[in-house]
Parts: C-alpha cells; sequence; structure tokens
C-alpha cells in the first residue's frame, strides 16, 4: 500500500510509516482472530461428553443426608439414560423386547467419569433436588450395550449334524456342517460343551444320538443334559453335484442343503428351526463340498443365532455363591451395592448366609462365575477384593 503526500521531502517518510502501520494492524487482527479461535475450540473440547442431570429424593423422617444422596443417585442415572438414549438410537440390532436401557441406567455409577453439583436444595418438606453436570463415558456405555447384546443369549451348546456327502451317508455327528456350525456360534460368543464330555457321549450314547438326529427331541434333550448344555442344535447336511457349470468345463457345482433344529434341554421344546441351501463351484468335489457348506451354513447361522437372542430368556441368569471373608455388615452392604451398581451382568445380589467373619450372597448373574470374577476385579470396588477358589456355581473373595 503507497500514499503518495506531495509534501517535499517527508514524502519517503510517510510512505515507510504507513507500511508500517498497515503490517502492524494486519498482524493484531490475525492475532485475535486465532485467539477467538483457540479458544472456541477449547471451550468446545472442554463440553463434549458432559451433559446434565437432575434427580430428587424423599425426605423421610428428616433424613436429609440420605435424601440427598438418594438424589444424586437419581440425577446420575438421568444423566447417563440421556447418553444411553442418544447411543441406542444408532444401535439397529437391538431389539426393543430384549434389551432394557434400565439395567444400563442402573449402573449408572461406573459410566461417570466425574461430575459437579450444580444446584442441591430441599424442595419441599418431602424432596430434595439435585442437579449435577456429570461427564459420561460413551466409550465404556458403548462396551456395555455391545456387552449386554452378546450376552443376550449364549446358551452352552452342543451340535450333532448327520452327512450325505454324494450319496454317502455318515451319522457318526462328526460333519462338515456341524464343525461349520460350532464355528459360526462360538465367534459369536455361545460357548461349546467340553470336546472330552462330546467324544464320550458321542460315543456312550450313540443310539439316542441317532434318534435324535431321526427327530425325537426327548433323545436330544437328554444327550444335551447329559453334557451340561443347554441348548442342542441337531438336523442333517446333504451334499450333491450339479454336475459340469458349463458344457466342457473343468468347474463342478457342487450342492449343500443344511437343516437344522434346535432343542432347548430344560423344556425338550424346539427353540427354532431353519434351513439353507448353497452352491460352490470348484474342480475338486471335496473342495467344494466344503466351501458349499460353509455358504449354507454362515446363512443359517445368521437366522438361528438372531431366533435364539430373541426366544431364549435373557433373565436366566448363573446362580452364583459369593463367599466374602473378613467384610463386617457395613463393608459387605457396601459391596452388595457395587456389585448392583459397577459390576455387569448381575441381575440381583441377595443375602444367604452370615456367620462370624464370613458372609455368603447369592449373586443372579449372566455369564459364568469366571467372567464374574473378571468384572469384579475390573470394576474399582470400594474395598478391592482377593479372589479365592472360583468354581462353576462359587466364587471365594477375601477383603484387603
Amino acid at each position: 500500500m503507497k500514499i503518495l503526500l506531495y509534501n517535499g521531502g517527508r514524502e519517503k517518510l510517510l510512505v515507510q510509516k504507513t507500511n508500517i502501520y498497515f503490517f502492524v494492524f494486519l498482524y493484531i487482527f490475525l492475532m485475535i482472530s486465532g485467539c477467538g479461535t483457540s479458544k472456541s475450540n477449547i471451550k468446545t473440547t472442554s463440553e463434549e461428553g458432559w451433559t446434565t442431570g437432575e434427580g430428587v429424593g424423599s425426605i423421610v423422617d428428616n433424613e436429609i443426608g440420605k435424601a440427598k444422596d438418594d438424589a444424586l443417585n437419581d440425577a446420575k442415572r438421568d444423566a447417563v439414560k440421556k447418553v444411553i438414549g442418544t447411543l441406542i438410537k444408532s444401535k439397529t440390532e437391538i431389539d426393543s423386547g430384549v434389551f432394557q436401557d434400565s439395567e444400563l441406567t442402573a449402573k449408572s455409577e461406573g459410566f461417570i467419569d466425574t461430575y459437579n453439583i450444580l444446584d442441591s436444595k430441599a424442595i419441599s418438606k418431602y424432596e430434595y433436588q439435585v442437579r449435577i453436570k456429570a461427564k459420561v463415558s460413551k466409550a465404556k456405555i458403548e462396551e456395555a450395550i455391545e456387552d449386554m447384546i452378546s450376552q443376550q443369549a449364549r446358551p452352552i451348546m452342543m451340535v450333532f449334524v448327520s452327512e450325505s456327502t454324494f450319496g454317502n451317508k455318515d451319522v457318526s455327528g462328526q460333519s462338515k456342517a456341524g464343525t461349520a456350525i460350532e464355528s459360526e456360534f462360538t465367534k459369536k460368543g455361545f460357548p461349546l460343551v467340553d470336546r472330552a464330555t462330546f467324544e464320550n457321549i458321542r460315543k456312550s450314547k450313540n443310539d439316542r444320538i441317532m434318534e435324535a438326529l431321526k427327530g425325537n427331541n426327548s433323545a436330544a434333550k437328554e444327550i444335551g443334559s447329559l453334557g451340561g448344555a443347554e441348548i442342542v442344535l441337531v438336523g442333517d447336511s446333504v451334499i450333491s453335484s450339479a454336475g459340469p457349470v458349463t458344457e466342457g468345463s473343468k468347474l463342478i457345482s457342487v450342492q449343500a442343503d443344511v437343516s437344522i433344529r434346535v432343542i432347548e434341554t430344560t423344556t425338550g421344546s424346539i427353540l427354532t428351526t431353519g434351513q439353507e441351501h448353497a452352491a460352490y463351484p470348484h474342480i475338486n468335489m471335496q473342495t467344494g463340498a466344503v466351501e458349499a457348506t460353509k455358504r449354507a451354513v454362515a446363512l443359517l447361522s445368521k437366522k438361528l443365532i438372531h431366533d435364539i437372542a430373541n426366544k431364549w430368556k435373557t433373565g436366566k441368569a448363573t446362580i452364583i455363591d459369593v463367599s466374602i471373608s473378613g467384610a463386617n455388615y457395613e463393608q459387605v452392604k457396601k459391596i452388595r451395592s457395587e456389585l448392583l451398581e459397577k459390576v455387569r451382568g448381575v441381575k440381583a445380589v441377595h443375602r444367604k448366609e452370615n456367620s462370624g467373619n464370613i458372609s455368603i450372597l447369592q449373586v443372579e448373574f449372566e455369564g459364568d462365575s469366571f467372567t464374574f470374577v473378571d468384572r469384579v476385579i475390573d470394576a474399582k470396588m470400594t474395598y478391592p477384593l482377593t479372589t479365592g477358589n472360583v468354581k462353576r456355581n462359587s466364587v471365594d473373595f477375601q477383603i484387603k
């Protein structure tokens, strides 16, 4: 920028000053703009993950302290529920008939990283109100949601599938389809009866297995119960050749038809059924048989898993006897509360027995005792627990 002032020898000096003023002004303007943007960014970052919650507690016998605690917990649940509501809307795989967000909001303590009390007061003679600003961990809630989805239906299973491959019948229960089904289900977290138990039943109860494969649901219930399975998948697989893909081609179209029914061992009733067809072209018929079977099973497993997730009773919790030694009455009371509040999968906690410094709780948990122990360790309890014996339906803890 150049401004000419016809004033004799001062022209050059005025031009230089004008250039300096312009660049100083430009520098200040850019600094102000940059600082404004920076503050805005800082504000946005600091607000990320924060929400508000409001709760009310009942004042009974003028116990303001308890009412305030109840109102604070209610406010935490309210804050968590707002975040859960947003996340659930994006989870299209959640069936409202299966998923209950109340199970998550009940565990609000574990999802809140930190909080500030905005307002705390008695709003009437009978009610106390607390408003908070809380930082809710979306990551922890998403993990809990995924965990609940995966826990919706994971009964222990056993698989027996007879197979006919190019006309050769095999009813041993060991089949390509059976192996593929086990693979698909275990990828989704379904536990299998251990292999040694399976083999023992397969050898000693072959006649009952054959009856189950022919449609006898009572036989399926019997062999499943012997192995400790909660569901038994039985059915058949027929693999055939449709000949060359095209005239003169070395590629052979191999067809697989798989049919499965799922039996619940407690009742012997059919939980769901399904069948699928798939084809796979290959120059080697045995390889084509394996691949065609995998395709059919992959399609069929999606349907079966979906049905089991919707029909298997999600309330079926494992009853675990939890022994806690070295804890007094107040400590056990706090531990009971935190097992419900902080440990995912815990449906209920009941007092069973108290003798000296040993208390026994009965915990209803969606999962096995080993998973329960893992989650207790990760829960960061107020009174840390060390683990003793862990069995299928019992756990021993000692308070540190």
